[in-house]
């Protein structure tokens, strides 16, 4: 077979689709490697587990690999309320940062009331960078957003409040089915 002026034997036909099939399967086991072992960071607001009435922001590293020098960097205002929970943030990862964190590691801190949260839902987002090896250069980053009104109107837990208002809910279903079963007794009796 002659191509552009070159006689090219069969068998160096098939030993460059052979190594050009080898750099494509090197290729893609690097990458398959490299997303196995590459942090990925998430930050969302949540009941507390244990004041589910309270909100509270987490960061969480949904990777396979530890976040190195994770830092962050609010964009927005938040509620007034936040500040007086927290004392304007003294000395919480927020303003300090994390050195490292680890796979499935995840660090909160608690906001405040929802209730109160709610009141001023002001539009605000959380920025985070963070470093994928301990000394490098390259920075990956993501904005998250901030917002309490989506946990309107719905019972977050088992707090002080939610507690008494399962209790409520249960005695008013209580009440009715057996308001349910005396109209039947009437109408089977003939009343």
């Amino acid at each position: 077979m002659r191509v552009l002026g070159v006689s090219l034997d069969i068998s160096v036909i098939v030993a460059v689709v052979s190594a050009l099939a080898a750099v494509a399967s090197a290729f893609v086991s690097w990458s398959g490697l490299r997303r196995q072992s590459v942090p990925d960071l998430i930050a969302y607001v949540d009941p507390m587990s244990e004041y589910p009435d309270m909100a509270a922001l987490y960061i969480r590293n949904i990777g396979s690999a530890p976040a190195y020098d994770v830092r962050t960097r609010i964009d927005g205002h938040l509620p007034a309320a936040v500040d007086k929970w927290t004392d304007g943030w003294l000395e919480t990862f927020l303003m300090t940062g994390v050195p490292m964190l680890a796979p499935g590691a995840m660090r909160g801190m608690a906001l405040g009331p929802f209730n109160q949260l709610m009141e001023d839902d002001s539009p605000a987002e959380l920025f985070v960078s963070w470093k994928g090896r301990p000394h490098g250069v390259i920075r990956m980053s993501a904005k998250f957003p901030i917002e309490f009104k989506s946990f309107g109107g719905i019972l977050v837990g088992r707090g002080e409040y939610s507690s008494e208002l399962r209790r409520i809910s249960n005695s008013l279903e209580s009440i009715a089915s057996g308001a349910r079963k005396g109209d039947l007794i009437k109408r089977a009796r003939g009343l």
